[in-house]
């Protein structure tokens, strides 16, 4: 399906994340804040009380953040300065994603003046259709911040035929809009 300015090539309107339609999700135990896709269902799916995962869903894409300490046991032993934990992120994205390309890594100062690692992805994952497994390549941004001995991780995911400039608007404003208090 080729889109052109969030529409089908027949000219029918597709899904996508409108940077100006935007919620506020905050988690007053980790003290941060993001935004979302207003009308994404957002769920909780952590079991352990000293970290959050929250996932938000929609038509257009997904999106999760997860808070939790920054300690060596909690991260396997592997260095806790801002580079070591975007590494770690990484490999479990890699274990994760049929594949998993960072296309860009840069430098982000985000609210309240943190520094965080921000991130473009490209993205395959496979999800079962019925009887068959399919393959959807997606795009994907993702922004890291280590505060107050916290570890903070934003994943914004569209699937390709998704991505639009709107998009791409949409996801840089939340990935940039996680505030930590």
């Amino acid at each position: 399906m080729s889109t052109t300015n969030g529409r089908t090539a027949e000219g029918a309107e597709i899904a996508t994340i409108d940077p100006s339609n935007l919620a506020t999700y905050t988690d007053t135990k980790h003290s941060y804040s993001i935004k979302y896709p207003k009308g994404w269902e957002k769920s909780d799916s952590s079991d352990d009380p000293a970290l959050t995962n929250v996932r938000f869903s929609g038509d257009s894409g997904f999106g999760s953040t997860q808070a939790f300490p920054n300690t060596a046991e909690s991260l396997g032993g592997k260095p806790k300065s801002l580079e070591g934990l975007v590494d770690v992120f990484i490999d479990g994205y890699k274990s994760t994603f049929e594949a998993f390309e960072v296309k860009r890594k840069r430098d982000m100062t985000l609210p309240n003046e943190h520094s965080g690692i921000a991130m473009d992805l490209h993205i395959k994952s496979q999800v079962e259709d019925g009887n068959q497994t399919v393959e959807i390549p997606m795009r994907g941004k993702a922004v890291f911040a280590l505060a107050n001995e916290t570890v903070y991780d934003l994943l914004i995911v569209v699937p390709q035929f998704n991505y639009t400039s709107t998009a791409e608007d949409g996801m840089e404003k939340i990935i940039a809009s996680l505030t930590i208090k």
